[in-house]
């Protein structure tokens, strides 16, 4: 596969999405009520030393990032 080239309406997009997608995460989790079952098994897991990872299904993955929102986590997104 060679690499794929992206239009100026691509990058504005990605752009847009980049700077709205943050703030659409804060509104939907302020917004929102949810309970959040078996953080002691998330705590007593995690330490300074060693990390842990979280795999949410596919259309579960908003709360939890508005959730660990200011805890340094990463997320893995793919185009499969």
């Amino acid at each position: 596969m060679g690499a794929r080239t992206f239009t100026a309406k691509d990058r504005l997009l990605f752009a847009l999405a980049g700077l709205l997608g943050p703030c659409l995460i804060r509104l939907l989790g302020a917004a929102c009520r949810y309970r959040l079952d078996g953080e002691e098994h998330l705590r007593a897991a995690s330490s300074p030393r060693a990390g842990v990872i979280l795999a949410p299904w596919h259309g579960r993955m908003l709360l939890p990032l508005y959730h660990f929102r200011n805890q340094r986590i990463s997320a893995l997104v793919s185009l499969h």
